[in-house]
C-alpha cells in the first residue's frame, strides 16, 4: 500500500500514518503523527461524506469512472451492437445458413465464456486491470477484420469464437475493477447507469448498422465494428497514460521507501488484484458455491433470454420483409425504451426498494413480450411487441452486474467472476441455438417463442427461490472508497481486514 495521502491543495503526499494488522489479523493505523485530533477529524470527516447526498456521490462516482470504465464500455458495447442486428441477415442471406446456424453463430460469445471465463479469472488476478482489457480490445479488432471476409458459416464460427474469448476478458476485467471501486450503496444505479448509457450508445449504433447495411455493404458493418473498438482501446490508452504521468509528477513528493515499507506502490492495489493472495478455484468455487449457482443460474436463464431476443426480433422482422434500415430502426426503438429505464427508473428501484421490486415485473414482461412476438404482422406490432419487450428488459438492466460486483468477494473477485461468467454464459450457449432448433424442426416460430416464454417464467420461479438480494458476503470488506473519510488515505485500497468493524474500532 502506497504511503500516500493528500495535502491542503489536492497533491498528493507522505501520509502521515500507516496501515499494520495486530497480532489478532485487526487493521491499526499507527504512526509518530498520528493524533486524537486527527482521528476526531477522520469521523467527523466519515460522518460528512456519509450524509453527502446519493444524487452527488453518484455524480463523484460517474466522473471517478468515466474514461477508465464507461467510454470504453460504451465504445465496445456499440462496436458489438453494430453486427448483432444484421446478424442472423448476415448468416441468411450471405453465408446461406439455416435458423439453427443464426442460433449458433449468435451463441459463439456465451460458448467461449463457458469455456474460458474460470481460466480467465486465474489469469486476470496476475494482470493489471486496464492492460487485460487492452490486450483484448486488440484481439476484438483482429476478429472483426476476420469477420469481413469469412466465407462459409463455420469459419465465422471460428472467428467469433476468438472473438468471445476477447468479450469475457474484457468483461471480466471491467467487473472486477467496478467490485473493488464502486461502493454498495450507489452501485445499483451505477451499474443501471452504465448499462442506460449503453443501450443509448447501442440505440445509434443500431441505426447505424442499418443503413450501412442497406446502402453500403453487409460486411462493411465488420469495419464499422473494427472502428468503434480502435476508439475505445485510444481511450483506455489515454487513461493509462494520464495516470503515468501524474505518478511520475508525484514521485518526487513521495519517499518510496517508505511506501514499499507500508505495503507497495499506490498503483500496484489499485489497478490489479495481483496484491491479493492467491485463491486456487476450487476453494473459491467450495466457499460461494451456492452464491454461483443460486444468483449465478438466475442470470444464465435472463441472459439465455435476452441472447435470444437479439436474434428473434431480426428474424421475424425479415420474415415480414421488412428492409434492413427498418431492421436498424426497429432495433433502436427498443433500445431506446430500454435505455429509458435504465437511466431514470431501474437503478433507483434497486437502491431503495431492492433487487427483486425490478426483477419480479421484468421477468413477466420478457415472458409476455416472446408470446406477442409472433403475433406480429406488419412493422407497427412489431414496434408494439419490442417496446413490451423493452420495458422488461429495462427493468433488468444492470442486475446482472448489480449482483456480480456485489457479491464477488474482495479477496478473489477476478476467479470468483471467472467461475461466475463460466455459469451465467450457459443461457447464452443454450437457448439461442435451442430456439433455432425448435424453429427448424417444427416449422413454426411461435412454438419457438413460447419456449423461450417458458424459460421466462422459470427464471421467475429460481429467482424467488433461489436468490437472495445482491449484497456482499458478511466477510467481504468493504469498498476502500467507503472507509476513505476513517483512514484519511484516499483512493489508497485497504487490506480486507479493515472492515466496517475495524474502522469503527480505530475512530
Amino acid at each position: 500500500m502506497g504511503d500516500v495521502g493528500r495535502d491542503g491543495e489536492g497533491n498528493d503526499a507522505p501520509a502521515k500514518a500507516a496501515v499494520a494488522t495486530d497480532g489478532d489479523g485487526s487493521t491499526v493505523l499507527e504512526g509518530s503523527d498520528v493524533s486524537s485530533a486527527s482521528i476526531v477529524s477522520c469521523a467527523s470527516s466519515a460522518s460528512s461524506d456519509a450524509h453527502r447526498s446519493p444524487s452527488a456521490n453518484v455524480r463523484a462516482q460517474v466522473c471517478r469512472f468515466l474514461l477508465p470504465v464507461f467510454v470504453p464500455q460504451l465504445l465496445q458495447g456499440k462496436s458489438q451492437t453494430v453486427v448483432q442486428p444484421m446478424l442472423p441477415i448476415f448468416v441468411k442471406e450471405d453465408l446461406h445458413g439455416s435458423n439453427t446456424a443464426v442460433g449458433l453463430i449468435s451463441s459463439t460469445y456465451p460458448i467461449a465464456a463457458l469455456c474460458t471465463s474460470a481460466a480467465l479469472g486465474l489469469v486476470l488476478q496476475r494482470c493489471h486491470y486496464s492492460t487485460s482489457s487492452a490486450l483484448s480490445l486488440c484481439v476484438l479488432i483482429l476478429t472483426a477484420l476476420l469477420s469481413s471476409v469469412a466465407p462459409t458459416v463455420a469459419v465465422f464460427f471460428a472467428i467469433r469464437c476468438m472473438g468471445g474469448v476477447a468479450v469475457a476478458a474484457f468483461d471480466l476485467s471491467r467487473k472486477a475493477y467496478m467490485s473493488a471501486e464502486v461502493p454498495n450503496n450507489v452501485r445499483g444505479r451505477i451499474t443501471s447507469l452504465q448499462a442506460g448509457l449503453m443501450k443509448v450508445a447501442v440505440m445509434f449504433a443500431a441505426i447505424l448498422s442499418g443503413v450501412v447495411a442497406e446502402h453500403v455493404a453487409m460486411r462493411s458493418i465488420f469495419f464499422v465494428q473494427a472502428a468503434f473498438t480502435c476508439t475505445a482501446l485510444l481511450a483506455i490508452l489515454a487513461h493509462e497514460g494520464s495516470k503515468a504521468l501524474l505518478a511520475r509528477r508525484s514521485l518526487d513528493a513521495v519517499d518510496a521507501e517508505r511506501a514499499v515499507a507500508a505495503g507497495g506502490e499506490r498503483r500496484s492495489g489499485r489497478g490489479g488484484s495481483s496484491s491479493a493472495p492467491y485463491m486456487g478455484l476450487r476453494t473459491v468455487a467450495r466457499q460461494h458455491w451456492q452464491t454461483i449457482l443460486g444468483a449465478g443460474g438466475y442470470c444464465a436463464l435472463v441472459n439465455g433470454v435476452r441472447q435470444t431476443w437479439v436474434i428473434a426480433l431480426p428474424l421475424q422482422a425479415h420474415s415480414l420483409r421488412l428492409s434492413k434500415e427498418e431492421i436498424g430502426f426497429l432495433v433502436a426503438w427498443f433500445r431506446g425504451i430500454d435505455a429509458f429505464m435504465n437511466l431514470f427508473v431501474t437503478g433507483r428501484i434497486i437502491d431503495r426498494y431492492g433487487r427483486n421490486k425490478a426483477a419480479i415485473p421484468s421477468l413477466i414482461l420478457l415472458a409476455f413480450s416472446y408470446l406477442l412476438l409472433p403475433l406480429s404482422r406488419s412493422a407497427g406490432t412489431l414496434m408494439v411487441a419490442a417496446a413490451v419487450y423493452a420495458l422488461g428488459n429495462g427493468l433488468s438492466g444492470g442486475i446482472v452486474n448489480y449482483l456480480a460486483t456485489s457479491l464477488a468477494p474482495a479477496n478473489a473477485r477476478t476467479q470468483f467472476l471467472g467461475l461466475w461468467k463460466t455459469v451465467t454464459s450457459v443461457g447464452g450457449f443454450i437457448f439461442p441455438p435451442l430456439f433455432g432448433v425448435i424453429a427448424d424442426s417444427t416449422g413454426s416460430f411461435s412454438v419457438s417463442c413460447s419456449f423461450i416464454s417458458g424459460v421466462a417464467c422459470f427464471a421467475l420461479a429460481w429467482n424467488i427461490l433461489f436468490v437472495r438480494e445482491g449484497v456482499q458476503d458478511p466477510d467481504v470488506v468493504a469498498s476502500a472508497s467507503e472507509l476513505v473519510a476513517a483512514s484519511q488515505l484516499e483512493d489508497i485500497p485497504l487490506p480486507r481486514a479493515l472492515s466496517r468493524p475495524h474502522a469503527e474500532q480505530v475512530l
